[in-house]
């Protein structure tokens, strides 16, 4: 079972790595996982949690306080059911994370992502947001905040709705419609790669 396996990780402090795919995330999974990368020992970099349904309150477990990691650093939650209110306190839980991917989640607003992302201390350099349903309010408002993030290197927004909602918006093709997005990014001195649908 998964929480026996996790059991059994906790006495290999070398793993750097570890790829969960297709698992129930129950209640006590988390609660174990969350055991294991709240040791002094744990020395996990990367960790990828794919195709698990609704994570059972993933705020619940890394959101508050109490928990830190600060050896994860990439974390992938992909198809794992998370929507905007999972992200708060992603940056405390684990402050030193240089790469986060959250594709084919239930993400539509990016407002907690923002403030993490404008924080002095964040490190996170990839964001891969690819297949949610962020909207055009949303990434306007946060395109606009972009330039304050510093370490931001690569952002990946393909397959998200708000193109055609500035599309339909702006009677243009989805060409035409970056142009808005693009001009707030104009003055970002940090982001070398865009990722978009056209």
């Amino acid at each position: 079972s998964v929480p026996e396996l996790l059991r059994a990780l906790q006495n290999h402090p070398n793993l750097r790595s570890l790829t969960l795919k297709n698992i129930d995330m129950s209640e006590q999974v988390m609660k174990d996982l969350r055991e294991w990368l709240s040791r002094e020992d744990c020395r996990l970099q990367d960790l990828e949690i794919y195709h698990v349904g609704a994570l059972p309150s993933f705020r619940k477990y890394y959101g508050g306080e109490v928990f830190e990691n600060r050896t994860l650093q990439r974390l992938d939650l992909e198809m794992d059911g998370l929507s905007s209110n999972d992200l708060e306190g992603l940056r405390k839980a684990f402050p030193n994370l240089t790469v986060l991917s959250l594709c084919h989640n239930k993400i539509c607003d990016l407002s907690s992502l923002e403030s993490t992302l404008c924080k002095e201390d964040c490190k996170i350099e990839e964001l891969n947001l690819r297949w949610n349903g962020i909207s055009h309010h949303s990434i306007m408002k946060f395109a606009a905040k972009i330039p304050l993030m510093k370490g931001l290197r690569r952002l990946h927004l393909s397959s998200n709705p708000f193109l055609d909602e500035i599309a339909s918006l702006e009677g243009r093709e989805q060409s035409a419609s970056l142009q808005p997005l693009l001009k707030r990014l104009q003055n970002s001195k940090s982001l070398e790669l865009l990722s978009v649908d056209c």
